[in-house]
């Protein structure tokens, strides 16, 4: 469960740091079961590009998808991570000199590129990230189960995932509009 919950972070974090100002941040992305996405709230909890932004919609999308199913179903999160999502969140601290903090970087870039300073922007990325990520993690292993990254029953486990994540989107197709393709 955790490695689903560090390989969906690292999926959204990993995205390239360029910024996007082709599209406004109200614009809407996308409409999934009545719900809109802005390109704000995408921007919430990913980094990314103009060109690579239609990718993320898509994602976002397939996450707010199962973040919806799993409500549906009553799946909640459990009491620790109520606790970490209502707690206050700091910056980590700044790198000695000539070092590098990449997440702090990060941090620093997105409250740039939203308008607010870097605390605030840490609080709403920990709050949004940890909940959305956790949703999907106990949805997943609610429907196909706990599965592995290693080897050969990795691979297998990547592939089941990657085939519900189709069934999920064809099952809702007419629920989805995508508006930055």
């Amino acid at each position: 469960m955790k490695k689903i919950i560090v390989f969906l972070c690292i999926m959204f974090v990993s995205v390239s740091c360029s910024s996007s100002v082709a599209y406004d941040e109200n614009d809407i992305a996308a409409i999934v079961r009545g719900k809109e996405i802005t390109v704000r709230d995408i921007r919430l909890v990913a980094i990314f590009n103009n060109e690579e932004l239609p990718q993320v919609v898509k994602h976002y999308v397939r996450e707010e998808i199962m973040i919806q199913e799993a409500k549906q179903m009553g799946i909640e999160l459990p009491k620790e991570v109520k606790e970490v999502i209502s707690s206050d969140h700091s910056l980590p601290p700044e790198p000695p000199e000539g070092k590098e903090n990449p997440i702090l970087e990060f941090y620093k870039s997105q409250a740039k590129e939203l308008g607010m300073t870097a605390e605030e922007y840490v609080d709403i990325y920990i709050c949004k990230s940890t909940e959305r990520s956790e949703y999907v993690s106990r949805y997943i292993n609610q429907e196909l189960g706990e599965g592995t990254s290693q080897g050969e029953k990795g691979k297998e486990y990547h592939n089941r995932l990657n085939e519900f994540y189709d069934q999920l989107l064809t099952k809702y197709d007419d629920e989805i509009e995508i508006l930055i393709k």
